[in-house]
């Protein structure tokens, strides 16, 4: 379409009116555009953008907030009408248009792009109806046009941002809750498990891996969340009293997402259940890692059951007052310190491989001097550690 000598190119020749104020030929050149062509060549382009060649939308859908889109936004450049009201009308549009997609779920670049074809349709259809003499008029007017167009671009785009949050929001309060009823008595029901696996997106019978830290190192399971999230992966948290747990789907799979989570949890000073086999038992497997935490050593990373249910287990049989190990302490008091300090190396020795051979080893004697030593200790405490039963006390003892 062009504009040539003075004739409107399309319907036939037209003299444009030269001498006529611009505001009144601006408002003539408003009313003979075509609304609904608009709209029809604005969804004939936004069709080729890949989220709305998938017709989420439908024609009428699409047509229409076209229609009602680019009615605001000529009445927006009207000289003739109220500006307020006709502001009004186009905040109220591009509300609507912004909300909507954003329930659709049409991503923020595809919907920027699709408004901004606003323009380039407002523009051919500006021109095909101008004269030669309109020349001057129209590139006065090319900034109040894309002026327009931007501003029905911002509003929409604000609209579609805060809905989004407030989706997000709703979702996170849905989660929340859902989480909540998993780590609350009823968690365990059929029912509610099925109704907290449909809130996170899992399965049931999904394998997951749980965190538990305290207050003193959740921000280094926080960092170690994050990482894992950078890449994809989905992490669900919540509060048990002072700690926090985190749990999320396991994925054994070199170089995927969780396996950086976990990668970097094993250097954190928390609790962690690597395989968890079920939804049902992520809250009781947090639960036994927070019990956990009140054996947990600052810079020995993260702890287990298999590591740590020796020291779990000292720790409340000691809160009785009682030393587990009281009678091996007096039996040993004969020994000079020396032969206590051999006696003792030689049992912890064992008690970690179960091998007269890997403990004479670390203690750098030879196994008959380490079987001697092992007899020795069997005289003085009545405790035979090749006596599964006997070697449990000092295990959980001396842990």
């Amino acid at each position: 379409m062009h504009i040539l000598d003075g004739e409107h190119v399309g319907d036939g020749p037209e003299r444009s009116g030269v001498g006529r104020p611009g505001a009144e030929r601006w408002g003539e050149l408003l009313d003979a555009i075509d609304v609904e062509e608009l709209a029809r060549d604005f969804e004939h382009r936004v069709r080729r953008l890949d989220w709305y060649r998938d017709e989420v939308l439908t024609v009428s859908e699409l047509r229409g907030s076209a229609t009602a889109s680019f009615r605001s936004v000529l009445r927006s450049m009207d000289p003739r009408v109220d500006r307020a009201g006709a502001k009004e009308e186009l905040l109220e549009i591009a509300a609507h248009v912004g909300v909507s997609r954003a329930r659709l779920g049409t991503p923020v670049e595809m919907l920027l792009h699709a408004i901004r074809i606003d323009f380039t349709v407002l523009w051919n259809h500006v021109v095909s109806i101008a004269t030669r003499d309109d020349a001057v008029l129209l590139v006065a007017r090319t900034e109040q046009i894309w002026g327009a167009v931007e501003e029905y671009a911002a509003r929409t785009h604000h609209a579609y941002i805060a809905e989004r949050a407030r989706m997000t929001q709703e979702a996170d309060a849905v989660r929340r809750a859902r989480i909540a009823t998993l780590f609350g008595a009823a968690g365990r029901s059929p029912e509610a498990l099925a109704e907290v696996a449909a809130a996170l997106g899992v399965r049931c019978d999904d394998d997951f891996q749980v965190a538990v830290a305290d207050d003193e190192h959740v921000d280094e399971l926080r960092a170690a969340i994050v990482q894992g999230e950078l890449r994809g992966a989905t992490v669900f948290t919540h509060a048990m009293g002072e700690a926090t747990v985190a749990f999320w789907r396991r994925d054994g799979r070199e170089g995927a997402a969780a396996s950086e989570i976990v990668r970097r949890v094993r250097g954190v000073a928390c609790a962690f259940a690597e395989h968890v086999a079920g939804l049902a038992d992520v809250a009781p497997a947090a639960r036994t890692c927070r019990e956990l935490l009140d054996v947990v050593v600052a810079g020995e990373g993260a702890i287990s059951m298999a590591d740590a249910w020796a020291r779990l287990a000292r720790v409340r049989l000691s809160a009785s007052g009682q030393r587990l190990d009281a009678d091996v302490a007096q039996a040993l008091a004969v020994c000079t310190d020396a032969e206590r300090d051999r006696l003792v190396e030689a049992v912890c020795g064992y008690l970690r491989s179960g091998s007269v051979h890997a403990a004479a080893a670390a203690a750098f004697c030879h196994r008959n001097t380490l079987m001697n030593r092992l007899r020795r200790f069997r005289e003085l405490t009545g405790i035979d550690v090749s006596v599964p039963q006997q070697a449990a006390r000092l295990v959980v003892a001396w842990s």
